[in-house]
């Protein structure tokens, strides 16, 4: 069956916002001037070679539309320091390494690390501004998200903490989105994220979020 044009798509579902998984990455770039956000699922949380194909399709973004500006990330808003004082001249080691090595302590679990050196660097060069928009550590949701996540790891059921880990995350990370688009720190925006975060399953997916605030856009 042949697939409608996406703005087509959006409009006969009434959404401002689709899963465009199934359409060629040519029609997706065809469509980024007409939208202010895309959503790059993360299927390999960490792995390099996933981290290589997000700078390629961050590349392909970037050449087709330069008001994509914005790279949201699945890390606490104060690592977006960090990754500042770090691409204004302190070492990796002193900044970026010392936050994960402190937030790996703070939550007892070992970080898998999304944001090495090397990647850093390229997205930089693609002239993005990296903001953190996951929960803050220190915050009233991530002081009980912490013994959640040390629980879980410990075999603990997901059936018990899923709507803290998952559901309540997605909220704050759709709503830290919503904020840097609507007050306009960037123009246009991607955001990279967990699957999890985006499945309509238990818990109201990112997108739902994007959707209700009129952000519109597609997953990649």
């Amino acid at each position: 069956m042949k697939l409608v044009k996406l703005s087509t798509a959006i409009a006969l579902l009434g959404l401002t916002f689709l899963n465009a998984k199934a359409y060629s990455s040519s029609a997706k770039l065809e469509y980024l001037k007409k939208v202010s956000s895309v959503i790059i699922p993360d299927v390999a949380h960490g792995d390099e070679s996933f981290l290589k194909d997000q700078v390629e399709i961050l590349k392909k973004i970037k050449f087709a539309d330069n008001e994509y500006e914005c790279l949201f990330l699945e890390i606490e808003p104060r690592a977006s320091i960090s990754i500042n004082n770090f691409l204004t001249g302190t070492d990796y080691e002193e900044s970026v390494r010392l936050w994960i090595s402190e937030s790996s302590h703070k939550i007892g679990v070992p970080f898998k690390n999304i944001i090495p050196e090397w990647y850093l660097v390229k997205i930089n060069e693609l002239g993005f501004k990296i903001i953190g928009v996951d929960v803050d550590w220190s915050s009233n949701l991530g002081s009980k998200m912490i013994p959640a996540i040390k629980l879980h790891n410990q075999g603990d059921t997901f059936e018990k903490y899923g709507k803290l880990l998952v559901g309540d995350r997605s909220q704050v990370i759709a709503e830290n989105v919503i904020h840097n688009l609507q007050n306009k720190s960037c123009r246009k925006g991607v955001l990279i994220v967990g699957s999890g975060h985006l499945e309509d399953f238990m818990f109201k997916p990112i997108q739902f979020y994007l959707n209700n605030a009129n952000i519109t856009g597609f997953l990649w």
